[in-house]
């Protein structure tokens, strides 16, 4: 078992000061050197090095709760970070998956894939890591689009004769890729 520099330091403390009491014990006028004296003299030797061992004691558990508590930010912070890379993963896919939707004319599906990347967008929005990513009129544009493609999508839907762009919808999906493709990118290397 290796000890530890607080540990060796303690013990040395401890054996320096028993043997400085042990020398003012020796240099006691005869009739003060006594067991009654002598267990008093290291009984409160032992009392005072223990309330100081306290302190170092709570000092080192201090230290410890203050590391352990920096490293699980620090965890929480690699985990937010792997959910969010694995969120905007699965947007690209949506994204995918809403385009091939369209070309196929199930404009339902498409409709609802959509529904579920705006959610995703407002989320990543206010994402603590990606904040300063998407805190600006260009992400912001984004969601608005997205809005307006799945409003115009959702009236197609009831009215099939209301036309929709679908080159319009595929060029905002498309931004919302690549901005997601940077905002992923971003996470895994910075």
């Amino acid at each position: 078992m290796k000890l530890s520099n607080v540990q060796i330091i303690t013990i040395l403390i401890f054996i320096i000061g028993f043997l400085g009491l042990y020398f003012y014990y020796t240099k006691l006028d005869e009739t003060l050197k006594n067991s009654l004296n002598l267990i008093s003299i290291f009984g409160s030797y032992l009392s005072l090095f223990g309330i100081i061992m306290s302190f170092i004691q709570i000092y080192d558990l201090k230290a410890i709760n203050d590391k352990t508590q920096k490293e699980v930010n620090q965890s929480l912070t690699k985990i937010n970070n792997i959910l969010s890379v694995s969120e905007l993963s699965k947007s690209l896919k949506i994204i995918d998956e809403v385009q091939n939707s369209l070309r196929a004319n199930k404009n339902e599906i498409a409709l609802i894939r959509m529904k579920d990347l705006k959610y995703i967008l407002i989320q990543v929005k206010h994402n603590k890591d990606l904040e300063k990513f998407t805190n600006d009129e260009e992400y912001s544009n984004l969601i608005v689009d997205l809005s307006i493609d799945i409003s115009n999508l959702s009236d197609n839907i009831l009215k099939p004769q209301k036309s929709i762009n679908i080159t319009k919808v595929n060029s905002n999906l498309e931004n919302i890729s690549t901005k997601f493709s940077e905002l992923e990118n971003k996470l895994k290397f910075e």
